[in-house]
């Protein structure tokens, strides 16, 4: 029974273990660019982009207050 409970602990460290640690790593580099297209998506709004954003934000909320952003 012991054998068996180390074969398997054995098999989950050379089997899963290193798939495991592979999506880590492809989830990380998909959040890497997902976040360098944001980055870069952000960078080319114009000005009359962030003002139109801002009156939309505004008028969603009907609060008034401008966001510091804008």
């Amino acid at each position: 029974m012991q054998c068996q409970k180390f074969l398997v602990l054995i098999t989950v460290l050379i089997i899963v273990e290193p798939i495991a640690a592979l999506r880590a790593d492809i989830v990380k580099e998909w959040a890497r660019t997902l976040g360098d297209e944001i980055w870069r998506l952000s960078e080319s709004l114009t000005k009359s982009d962030h003002i139109r954003i801002c009156k939309e934000k505004r008028w969603k909320t009907n609060s008034g207050i401008v966001p510091e952003v804008c």
